[in-house]
């Protein structure tokens, strides 16, 4: 997993000349951000251990925000 990240960021910077910030999330996360750090077309790793709950929170509060409630 670790090697298809950092080709993908490779072609990524190499398509858009600007660092990759990679954000990960998932059970294995940090195990995944220790192989990555070093790589060369990552400039900033980012572990979000609650992204699947932070994206029911926003779409929860839009969800109430189309009822007219708060």
């Amino acid at each position: 997993m670790a090697g298809a990240v950092g080709q993908m960021s490779m072609r990524l910077q190499r398509k858009t000349g600007a660092p990759v910030r990679c954000i990960i999330a998932g059970g294995d996360a940090a195990l995944l951000a220790d192989k990555l750090q070093g790589s060369a077309a990552i400039s900033d790793i980012v572990v979000m251990e609650d992204l699947v709950l932070r994206g029911l929170l926003v779409i929860g509060r839009e969800t109430l925000k189309g009822r007219g409630t708060r």
